[in-house]
């Protein structure tokens, strides 16, 4: 079935025991991360990315789901990796999508890496954590444009507008995740940048200084924005990768 943009894809790879969770961010839909997809692709993983509840439609069936719901959507997907014949999963997430893979390795030991990208354990708007209190005075609101100067159309697919009730899912869900985060053990390769308009570096270090992951990579990007696999790094973006999966013992399809 051809892949649109707001539609789940799950690929099977010339490695088919080896998968990889590619989780979408709040208000986005599975298409976003097809550029690691395609990287992934390059290893003849399986690649999965499940549509969470809420997404993909309109902003207002976002008012339906909740931070459960969502890790249920994960949990989800990862056992249907499981099921097709995956015996070694990696997972990866973008943003809000990057803390409930954190979410999902604390709670699934066998995981073999977990890749959170722009999660935010810190972000610079503090008002996430009180306006979603009063949804009479404002029921809808957006993200600043900044944060979507880098957006390609081919893998874009995000909501305008949601319902600042999910500010109070998503605040619940960082917290949950950096109370946990010391039940992470696997591989961790994590990535921020410096001009992220919306999540802060020291979102970095906290998850470095309080898993216990015994190999630990981190990418800081200097001129990217929060959605960094847009715009002119992505090179770098990429080598990074490479090298971390070459470290953790995996290898290029062409290199065998």
């Amino acid at each position: 079935m051809p892949i649109t943009n707001g539609n789940p894809y799950f690929i099977k790879g010339e490695r088919p025991e080896i998968g990889c969770l590619l989780i979408h961010g709040f208000t986005g839909a599975p298409i976003n991360v097809m550029p690691i997809a395609k990287i992934m692709m390059k290893y003849g993983f399986t690649v999965y990315a499940p549509l969470l509840k809420g997404h993909g439609t309109d902003a207002h069936d976002l008012e339906k789901a909740t931070y459960l719901d969502w890790i249920q959507d994960v949990k989800n997907a990862y056992n249907k990796l499981k099921e097709s014949g995956c015996k070694e999963i990696i997972v990866y997430g973008h943003s809000f999508g990057g803390l409930l893979a954190l979410n999902l390795a604390e709670n699934e030991p066998e995981i073999k890496a977990v890749l959170p990208f722009g999660a935010p354990i810190r972000v610079h708007d503090s008002s996430i954590y009180y306006k979603w209190r009063f949804p009479h005075l404002l029921k809808y609101t957006s993200f600043a444009p900044e944060t979507r100067e880098f957006e390609v159309p081919e893998y874009t697919s995000n909501y305008d507008s949601y319902p600042i009730a999910k500010q109070k899912d998503i605040t619940i869900l960082m917290r949950m995740v950096e109370k946990n985060l010391g039940k992470i053990k696997c591989p961790l390769l994590v990535l921020y940048s410096k001009k992220d308009e919306l999540v802060r570096m020291k979102s970095a270090w906290i998850i470095c200084e309080r898993s216990n992951a015994k190999r630990k990579e981190v990418i800081l990007l200097k001129d990217s924005g929060h959605n960094y696999f847009y715009g002119h790094e992505n090179d770098k973006v990429e080598e990074k990768m490479h090298s971390f999966l070459h470290n953790i013992g995996y290898t290029l399809i062409e290199e065998n």
